[in-house]
């Protein structure tokens, strides 16, 4: 509950927004949304007579019973478009009261409802209007223009009816369009041939299998042809082009003549040269004849090959590498036919699935000539029906129709209900503003306690909330407690120790095992520091309340304690005590506070030169001067927050102890693990925790760590001043 409370006060502007808008919304539709009220009457068709059975086909049929309607054809349906006619309701409004206020009859129209019954002949009226008399009389009104308007179309049918007793050639007409209808229909089944369409598609359908299994076979002989081509090629060393021209070249006689010639000359060359030189003239003639015919023969490949690799050692012997080339040349032709049948088959099988994709579409054709004929058909022998019976009216197309429940009004308005439109926007409002605080909440979450648990800290203190608004006096003795506690683990943590504190120091570790507080420390021990930055994540969370809670419990240990102002932005500590930097310039020396605690007030650096002042070591030097000047056992550095700043993270070159600070019902989940992040990166070390604000007598806010050192524990639940 409290952290709901938290969070709630979190987001409480878009909260109070979004409800607002709410509010002014429900206001509006309570306010400007005119009452209106509903008038309900009942009406009921009764059943005709007549001597007349015949059969209309698909239209109906016509009995003594009276009009039986087929499927499509609803009586009920045509008294409804009867009531809602522009005629109808053009009467109702020329005399309607409020007539002035519509400029048209469709705009009227929407005032007057027909509710038909289920399984039934009645239907009942709906009419609405501003006033329970108004809407009465507008029923009562649309009654009477209905039941005129009825003797009107009754008359009108009488008349035509009269006209088809007496005139053939609508008859002939009809008849004409029966004829026709039957030859379209005809035609279209003797082209489209779909005599059992079913068994059709069933038959195409298997010879789309048949065919495709032909393809893939096919395909099959062709791959494996191309296989064995691959692996001829490569055993030649040719491809396929290459082995074709080389045969050719091999079948050429001029050629073979000319390498047989080659042969001899070479030959003879070599008995010469073994006994004479190569400046013997018939050597000479030699070697000249020789190169000839080689420039011959290179003529022959080149013209055989055409720019591709010509095997010039291929001859038409019927063996070898001829052999291979001419089994290429009659594998590269079977390859060649099966992929031109499987193409063939491919093209088979698309015709087949035009003809299937077309089955669909003659069905529609067919059906739709087939209506057409029906429909043809039946008022043929609908007029055939009426011409026999001259005389007799074989339908009341427009019955009687008799009024059950005359018109009556609710006496309650019907527009909206108050008391349930308050209702919908209470519960829209504690939907809308659980989703919207689900909605901010996960887009910036609040610090959680499980938050913190994968991060490793020495150890972690909770400082209790208080009333007190000056804290330095008059410090609740529980708030006093919890800082004595932290000064203790400060102390613990870096090894600082001071004679006269012993029975302080001892007090302080047996309430902290009486309390079951455990502090924590790291499994190797940090080297011995002075210097403490205090610093957190965003603003308001207590790091400088914590600042001086920590140096007045240091100094009431018995430390020199010298608290140091490093907020250039804000300067709290230096403004908390009265100090204001930028009328008092000139502290150049710590001012002191009280019994061993001293304060460094912060500089008033130039606009723009903060960071300057900081990574260029004057805020070093300032602070060694301070350091020397007082011999002080700790000096505590209340900096400006790490996520709205660089300074922190500059000092932490010069301070590598941090105590971080953090404000449960303040503090944000991703700001905090940001600053965490960027202090590690700068390789600091986060001496402890501290959870600020934290509500007494609440589930505990719980965190630990272990150490080989230490077994002390410190826990507590944090939440939000």
């Amino acid at each position: 509950m409290e952290k709901l409370t938290s969070k709630v006060k979190r987001h409480w502007k878009s909260l109070l927004l979004f409800n607002l808008i709410l509010v002014g919304a429900v206001i509006g539709k309570v306010t400007i949304s005119p009452k209106t009220w509903d008038a309900k009457a009942q009406l009921i068709l009764p059943n005709t007579s007549g001597n007349l059975d015949a059969d209309l086909g698909t239209l109906g049929s016509l009995k003594n019973s009276g009009v039986n309607f087929s499927s499509s054809m609803d009586p009920l349906l045509a008294q409804e478009s009867i009531l809602i006619s522009n005629p109808v309701l053009k009467q109702v409004l020329d005399s309607d009261p409020e007539k002035e206020l519509f400029s048209s009859v469709s705009g009227y129209k929407k005032f007057f409802e027909v509710l038909l019954a289920e399984n039934s002949n009645t239907f009942n009226l709906n009419v609405t209007a501003s006033s329970p008399e108004l809407a009465r009389q507008r029923t009562a009104n649309w009654i009477k223009a209905y039941q005129e308007r009825l003797n009107q179309l009754r008359q009108a049918d009488n008349q035509s009816r009269q006209q088809f007793q007496t005139n053939q050639k609508q008859i002939e007409e009809a008849k004409e369009n029966l004829a026709k209808a039957e030859r379209e229909l005809a035609d279209f089944e003797q082209n489209s041939r779909l005599i059992s369409s079913e068994e059709q598609v069933k038959g195409m359908v298997k010879v789309v299998g048949d065919l495709t299994s032909l393809q893939e076979q096919a395909k099959a002989k062709a791959q494996a042809n191309q296989k064995q081509i691959a692996a001829i090629s490569q055993r030649l060393g040719l491809t396929p082009d290459e082995a074709i021209r080389s045969l050719s070249l091999g079948e050429n006689k001029d050629y073979q003549f000319l390498r047989n010639k080659l042969v001899e000359i070479e030959s003879t060359l070599n008995g010469l040269q073994a006994n004479f030189t190569n400046e013997d003239p018939r050597i000479q003639s030699l070697l000249l004849e020789r190169e000839e015919l080689k420039h011959q023969l290179q003529q022959y490949v080149d013209n055989a090959g055409e720019e591709v690799q010509i095997d010039s050692t291929v001859s038409n012997d019927g063996q070898g590498r001829a052999s291979l080339i001419q089994q290429l040349v009659l594998l590269e032709s079977e390859a060649e036919a099966s992929q031109k049948q499987a193409e063939q088959l491919e093209s088979q099988i698309e015709q087949i699935n035009v003809k299937l994709e077309s089955i669909p579409q003659n069905r529609s054709q067919l059906s739709k000539l087939k209506r057409q004929k029906d429909i043809a058909e039946g008022v043929y022998q609908g007029l055939i029906a009426q011409v026999q019976q001259a005389g007799i009216n074989s339908f009341d197309t427009y019955p009687n129709v008799q009024v059950i429940d005359p018109p009556e009004a609710d006496s309650q308005p019907s527009s909206h209900n108050s008391q349930l439109i308050i209702l919908g926007s209470l519960l829209t409002s504690f939907v809308g503003s659980t989703a919207l605080l689900l909605l901010l909440e996960n887009s910036d979450p609040l610090l959680d306690a499980k938050d913190l648990h994968s991060s490793n800290f020495p150890f972690v203190v909770c400082i209790p909330k208080f009333k007190n608004s000056d804290f330095t006096l008059n410090l609740p003795h529980y708030a006093e407690v919890e800082f004595e506690k932290l000064a203790s683990a400060i102390a613990s943590q870096t090894k600082i120790t001071n004679p006269t504190l012993g029975s302080k120091l001892l007090s302080a570790a047996e309430e902290l095992e009486s309390t079951q507080l455990e502090l924590i420390s790291i499994d190797s021990p940090p080297k011995q520091s002075h210097r403490l930055l205090i610093t957190s994540a965003e603003t308001g969370e207590g790091k400088t309340s914590a600042t001086i809670g920590i140096g007045q419990a240091l100094a009431n240990l018995g430390h020199r304690v010298l608290m140091v102002d490093a907020d250039y932005h804000k300067a709290e500590l230096s403004r908390h005590f009265n100090y204001n930097p930028e009328i008092q310039s000139n502290f150049k020396h710590p001012v002191h506070v009280e019994a061993n605690l001293d304060l460094l007030v912060t500089q008033s650096p130039e606009a723009g030169k903060t960071i300057a002042l900081v990574s260029q070591g004057q805020f070093d030097g300032r602070l060694r001067a301070a350091e020397l000047s007082g011999n002080y056992d700790y000096v505590l550095v209340d900096t400006s927050p790490v996520s709205v700043t660089s300074e922190a993270v500059i000092m932490t070159s010069m301070i590598s102890d941090i105590l971080f600070v953090v404000r449960p019902g303040i503090s944000k989940r991703n700001s905090v693990n940001s600053s965490l992040d960027q202090l590690t990166q700068n390789k600091s070390r986060i001496l402890g925790l501290v959870v600020n604000g934290v509500k007494k007598n609440t589930e505990q806010y719980s965190y630990s760590t272990y150490s080989t050192r230490s077994n002390y524990l410190l826990t507590s639940e944090a939440e939000a001043t």
